[in-house]
């Protein structure tokens, strides 16, 4: 196995004898090194080429701002990259389970609250076997690039925290960046490094602002969605399959948590949302615990949660 991978080509989740424990487990995932490098990137442009050039009392003020936001940043980020966000049983088995998923008898991973993958019963209908990392996460979010791990109940708030910390250390560095690019030619009195070349430094400055900046904006918008969800009480994974039935054309399913709980989630409700010439009546039949059927004018669907 390399280093570095797409994780493209991965061979199907029953034929696998590895689990990703921990996001710095091999192979690493190219999102998450470019990460790195612009992590690297902008630390050293803030602290060796902004800071500097700042005058005294206006560098004592940045310096601290900056250093805190980068030091959360980075142990928030190492507390979701090194979290197992696994189920609880796996994690006490020690990922010795034998799977034993076979696809001509089973339709789904996992069925009747059992992942057939992973060998255990899950906690909840919320918990979800990632094929990335092969195995089942509690209260499931997404499979994280950038982290190279799974983002779930365990780890989702030291997430948070590390996107939030990064973007608003990204936007302050980007202005900051303008505002020595401006008063290189406005206020070159503010500018505490007149020997340095001033088109090398202003170029520089350029670049910088223009990274910093644009991780800004897309850092914030993730952060911005995630306060969204979490206040619908839905997560990433649940948001996206809910848009995905809202794109059918005559009539979509929606499906709503109000609690984490496992006794909570049995008894939460599917919302049906149809065309109002569409008439929607439950079938008797009932697939399993983790399906619905419904006869929407004269057509049995099934609808089947994770």
């Amino acid at each position: 196995m390399g280093c570095c991978s797409w994780q493209s080509e991965l061979p199907p989740p029953e034929e696998r004898h590895w689990r990703r424990r921990h996001g710095l487990q091999l192979p690493l995932h190219p999102q998450q090194v470019l990460g790195w490098v612009v992590l690297a990137a902008l630390t050293a442009a803030t602290f060796g080429l902004l800071l500097p050039a700042m005058r005294h009392d206006l560098r004592a003020l940045a310096t601290p701002v900056l250093a805190l936001l980068f030091v959360l940043h980075a142990a928030s980020h190492l507390v979701a990259l090194l979290t197992d966000p696994a189920e609880e049983a796996l994690r006490a088995g020690g990922y010795s389970q034998k799977g034993e998923f076979d696809r001509r008898r089973h339709l789904h991973v996992i069925e009747e609250g059992r992942c057939h993958l992973c060998s255990i019963t899950v906690s909840s209908v919320r918990s979800k076997h990632c094929s990335a990392c092969n195995k089942c996460v509690s209260v499931f979010d997404h499979h994280c690039k950038w982290l190279n791990h799974c983002v779930g109940g365990r780890n989702y708030t030291p997430f948070l925290v590390c996107v939030l910390c990064s973007g608003l250390a990204s936007l302050l560095i980007g202005l900051l960046a303008l505002w020595q690019l401006v008063s290189l030619f406005h206020f070159p009195h503010l500018v505490a490094s007149p020997t340095a070349e001033r088109l090398a430094f202003s170029l520089l400055l350029v670049l910088v602002s223009l990274l910093s900046l644009t991780v800004s904006l897309l850092l914030l918008h993730l952060f911005a969605f995630h306060v969204y969800i979490a206040y619908q009480g839905i997560s990433t994974y649940e948001f996206i399959r809910n848009f995905r039935y809202q794109e059918e054309p005559r009539n979509y399913l929606i499906l709503r948590k109000k609690s984490r709980s496992a006794s909570s989630v049995i008894k939460s409700r599917l919302e049906v949302c149809v065309d109002r010439s569409n008439r929607v009546t439950p079938s008797d039949e009932r697939v399993d615990k983790n399906s619905s059927v419904f006869t929407i004018t004269g057509e049995t669907r099934i609808f089947t949660t994770p």
